[in-house]
């Protein structure tokens, strides 16, 4: 039961974040942070999650005006799918809720204000909280009661205080409710089970001893990972299992115990595995998402950003990072998809041996943690360095699509597929020896290091040409003039990244791809009517339109293991 709770308490309030997001904003666009001030005020300092920031977030709409009413139909659709789905969502909650957002979807694209409302995202105890600071608080009441009447929803209303309240029901089987405040221009979503305290903070009737208008966490979050004031997120595992261990009644043992027995958490506390993994936590204490690079104003848009795992072991971090490798960049002008994996290989065993070190040394109770212990003794490193063997000296490899027929490619045709795999290696030749073993016609190429290329012969006369340098040996298929002065540049040691793990799309040309498969199924095949078909081949066209192209990158860094992202999109709006 408190597992169910959980899950749609977040998914009824998460849905109700989006609608903050089409709300029209402040009169007056202010750098000063006011109206998040007020709201942070709002949010209690050991929130154990929180979305918002110390200033307003710029309003990027790149769509143009008539998808409005396709991206509104299909939205309608797929919220319709969920209702009558197996999860059934079907409830006057998620009704409200969608029914506001469905509205808003509107105003955002006639909006021409250029940043959103101060909003945030957090947690009371295990409840979590979306706000968001309105200028006209009885049209949003008014637009309530045109939903509630519309939609035959019916709200129970009460006071608690100076605040008013709307309580819609989730589920039958459920004792949480959805509430909906409006106070001092501040519109709250929450859900709890009637908890007068919890009701009082989310009206803001009350305040929390301690908010984060009264710390510097989210300043401090900001200079430590060089992000932007706004739209920052952190999830702060150490400080939950903190509060949870607490001898306080915090919020969050009381709404705990308001979803389960009394004793549970007790009895979790006090568990052996708790203070095992409270150690593990304390290691890897926070989750951080923020931008880095927000270009909005030009076309294409440029948004870059992070999604660091704060960690405090300078020393595994330090081995972890002697085994990271280079990465050809992702072409934002070429590439239809690339993914690459950095891996110095000649450290790779130093790292497990000394990761396998450190797991031992550990002083772990936990029953299951103890068995992973027992495994990690059982196993030896060595074998590692023997596996490995043929490919030392190699430090990454790299695939890039750049063309793709889909319909012939399913067919077993690929002679008109285009691309390029690299190995990044100090010792190319022997690989090129190594391969030969695999595929005979590589074995007979004598390649010079100079970065010069050799045609290669593939079956059903695909064109193909092998290259090597002192760094890295590249086939490539096809005769792109654009894909050959790549691998020039990656012979020469440029365009070469350091990280572990690398992915990149072109959206818009992966879905120019996929629309000709569409064609190919039925919609009862896609489990779908023909309208819905539809619907999905207009959002296809839509986003289209975007030119949608974006790469995520794992690497090290100081503080910690960071998935750092770049996106590039076409501004439609004006269109």
């Amino acid at each position: 039961m408190s597992k169910k709770i959980m899950v749609i308490s977040a998914i009824v309030v998460l849905l109700a974040g989006g609608y903050w997001l089409t709300q029209k904003p402040s009169i007056e666009i202010s750098s000063s942070g006011h109206g998040n001030s007020t709201l942070l005020a709002r949010v209690p300092a050991d929130t154990a999650w929180f979305l918002g920031g110390l200033k307003n977030m710029p309003l990027i709409n790149p769509y143009d005006k008539d998808s409005t009413q396709i991206i509104k139909t299909y939205t309608k659709d797929s919220f319709s799918q969920l209702e009558t789905s197996a999860i059934g969502f079907k409830s006057p909650a998620f009704s409200m809720l969608m029914s506001l957002y469905l509205q808003a979807l509107d105003e955002i694209y006639t909006d021409t204000k250029k940043e959103m409302n101060a909003f945030a995202f957090y947690s009371l105890g295990i409840y979590p909280v979306v706000a968001w600071q309105s200028t006209a608080p009885n049209e949003f009441l008014a637009q309530l009661d045109s939903i509630e009447k519309e939609n035959n929803i019916t709200a129970t209303r009460f006071s608690l205080g100076k605040a008013n309240y709307r309580e819609y029901e989730i589920s039958k089987d459920l004792p949480i409710k959805l509430y909906i405040t409006v106070n001092d221009n501040i519109v709250s979503l929450g859900t709890t089970s009637k908890n007068e305290k919890i009701l009082k903070l989310l009206a803001g009737t009350e305040l929390p001893e301690r908010s984060l208008s009264d710390s510097d966490k989210l300043s401090n979050i900001i200079t430590r990972h060089k992000l932007l004031p706004y739209a920052l997120f952190y999830f702060d595992a150490n400080l939950a299992m903190q509060n949870a261990a607490s001898s306080d009644d915090n919020l969050l043992k009381q709404s705990i115990a308001e979803v389960s027995n009394s004793k549970v958490l007790d009895n979790i506390i006090k568990d052996a595995c708790f203070a095992d993994i409270a150690s593990i936590i304390s290691r890897w204490p926070k989750m951080v998402f923020g931008y880095r690079k927000l270009d909005y104003a030009n076309n294409p848009i440029n948004m870059e950003g992070a999604l660091i795992f704060e960690n405090t072991d300078a020393q595994f971090l330090s081995s972890l990072k002697s085994v990271s490798g280079l990465i050809p960049e992702y072409s934002f002008k070429q590439d239809i998809l690339s993914f690459g994996l950095g891996i110095n290989v000649d450290n790779l065993a130093s790292f497990i041996s000394d990761f396998r070190q450190s797991v031992i040394n550990e002083n772990y109770q936990c029953k299951g943690l103890v068995e992973i212990q027992s495994a990690f003794k059982q196993f030896n490193p060595a074998m590692i360095a023997m596996s490995t063997q043929m490919l030392s000296g190699v430090k990454g490899v790299a695939m890039n699509l750049t063309k793709l027929d889909a319909i012939a490619a399913s067919k077993g045709d690929i002679s008109a597929t285009e691309g390029m795999l690299t190995i990044l290696s100090s010792n190319p030749k022997n690989l090129l020896l190594a391969a030969g073993n695999f595929y005979p016609p590589l074995a007979q190429m004598t390649l010079n290091p100079d970065g010069s290329s050799q045609p290669l012969s593939l079956p059903n006369g695909v064109a193909a040409s092998v290259s090597m340098s002192d760094n890295a040996l590249v086939l490539l298929l096809g005769n792109s003039a654009e894909s050959k002065q790549r691998i020039t540049a990656i012979h020469k040691g440029e365009g070469l990244s350091p990280a572990l793990f690398e992915v990149g799309l072109n959206f818009s040309s992966y879905l120019k791809i996929l629309k000709p498969l569409m064609d190919k199924f039925s919609p009862q095949s896609l489990n779908k009517d023909m309208e819905q078909l539809e619907n999905m081949k207009q959002m296809f066209t839509i986003l289209e339109k975007l030119n949608m192209r974006f790469s995520y990158m794992l690497t090290v860094e100081s503080k910690g293991i960071v998935l750092s992202f770049k996106i590039k999109m076409d501004n439609n709006h004006n269109n």
